[in-house]
Formats: structure tokens, sequence, C-alpha cells
């Protein structure tokens, strides 16, 4: 495998290394304030880099188990009835060569969505770390100091505080500030923020909505809060929810918060949350 991922360097991208010293001091803990997220951002390049260059690998691979095929069929077939020894090691050694072709490709893809699965936390990591802190809201009851985006057991056991969801019923879900003060919140028509949300997805280019009426993700959880982050001024958020999220709150979000806003969404089995950024301009 190793052989045939060095026979790809010529024409995969070279990598462009990290910054000098930033893998020993994210080990070591000693990278000074404003240098985390880029050493994360370096990081999760990097990873990008190796990804592309075993993608490449994977098609050289494919390839030559294809090639490998195709002769083991020309050879049984010119080769058949043979008694030769010779002919006959060259038989025995087509089909144990292929399977180590599948088994290399089976394992470098493996390789690739483990390292997708941990580029994917290196983004809430970066999400988060990019994100100021949001303007304090008023009430201070109930704040739990926590970093949500990244602590799947403290979400889980956030969700065994909420009902569990059947068909016909309300979502419901608690929603979290910077500071970690919690909002219990229920789908449902919502003046004060289902009409906001309506109005700004109606005026959004992107968004897509028709003349039957307000879409209903106005009426969800994840949109009602996204709403409240926008009237406080909060830039970043965090949800747990006892059902999953739908795919209209997955676009309509992103509309809604304003750019360098985040919005984490822990749904149900999930190991790691939904980071919706903002795209709204401010």
């Amino acid at each position: 495998m190793a052989a045939v991922v060095a026979s790809t360097s010529g024409s995969a991208p070279q990598p462009v290394p990290p910054r000098r010293g930033t893998c020993h001091a994210i080990r070591r803990g000693k990278l000074q304030e404003g240098d985390g997220v880029s050493a994360v951002g370096d990081l999760d390049q990097a990873l990008a880099q190796v990804v592309d260059r075993i993608t490449a690998a994977l098609g050289l691979l494919t390839a030559a188990q294809d090639a490998c095929d195709e002769a083991g069929e020309v050879l049984g077939f010119a080769l058949e009835g043979t008694t030769d020894p010779a002919a006959l090691e060259v038989l025995a050694a087509v089909e144990p060569t292929s399977d180590e072709l599948i088994h290399a490709y089976q394992a470098a893809h493996r390789v690739i969505e483990l390292i997708t699965t941990y580029r994917r936390g290196l983004e809430i990591q970066q999400a988060v770390d990019s994100t100021p802190p949001s303007a304090a809201h008023p009430s201070t009851v109930g704040r739990i100091p926590t970093d949500a985006a990244r602590d799947r057991t403290w979400a889980d056991q956030v969700r065994k505080r909420l009902p569990k969801w059947m068909d016909g019923n309300q979502t419901t879900g608690f929603g979290y500030d910077h500071d970690g003060t919690e909002h219990r919140m229920t789908s449902g028509y919502d003046l004060s923020l289902s009409e906001p949300a309506r109005l700004t997805l109606h005026n959004s280019e992107t968004f897509p909505t028709d003349d039957r009426g307000a879409p209903t993700v106005t009426l969800h959880v994840e949109v009602k809060y996204a709403q409240m982050m926008r009237r406080a001024g909060q830039t970043y958020g965090v949800v747990i929810i006892n059902k999953l999220m739908c795919d209209g709150c997955r676009d309509a979000v992103p509309e809604i918060l304003p750019q360098g806003s985040v919005l984490a969404v822990w749904e149900p089995g999930a190991a790691q949350p939904h980071i919706l950024k903002g795209a709204a301009r401010p």
C-alpha cells in the first residue's frame, strides 16, 4: 500500500506543511492567545491534503485490481488444461493478488473515513474558537458552564431531561447561549420569534419559499432559537432537541443568523452536533 501511495506523489498535490511547531504546540498546550484557530486550520489543511493523496491512490488501486482480474481471465483462458508448474504458479498468484488489492483499497478508504470524522471535530473546534463572546442574556438563572459543542456526554445527559418524541407531538429542546444560560423551547408558533423569522426567510435571496404561506420551519425549535440569537446579538449557541433536525432547518438557520454566528445542534443519536454557520449580512 505504501508503494502505491508513493507512486502517486508525482500527480497528487504536494502537501503544504503546517507552521513550524504547530503539532507540538497543540500536544504540549503551548499555543499563545490567537494561535489556536490558526493552528487548527493548519492541521485541517494538512489532513485535507492527506485525504487527496489517499484518494489518488484509491484510483490507482482500483485500476490495478481491474487489471489483475482481467489478466486472470486472460491467463485462465490461455493456460486452461496446462500442467506446467510455472504456469500454475502464475495462475495461483492472481486471485491472492487481487484480494490484497481489495484489502488495501478498503483499508485506505477506512483511513479517509477516520480522517474525515476527525476533521469534523476540528471544524467544531475552529468554529467555537473563532466565535467571539456573545452579548449576555438578561436572565442569569440556570447557567451551565460547559463547552457543549464538543461534549457528547453532556448533551446525552441533558437529553434525558427531554420528553421522548412521538409522532404528532411537539419537538422539545434546550437552547444555551455562550454563558450556558438554558432556555427550554417547544415547536409551535411564537409571534415574537416565528414572525420575524418568516420575514427574514421571505426576504432571503437563497431560501426557497412559495406563495402558500409561511414556511413551517418558522415553527421549529432550531429556527426559533436562531431568531432569538439574532435578536439578542448572540453569536454562539447550542440547541439539544428530541427529534432529528429537518432539511428545512439546515437551510433556514444560516439565513437567519448573521455572518460570524454559529449554532450547534445536537439531535438524538448523533456523535457530533450539526454546525450551522450564519450567512446573513448583519
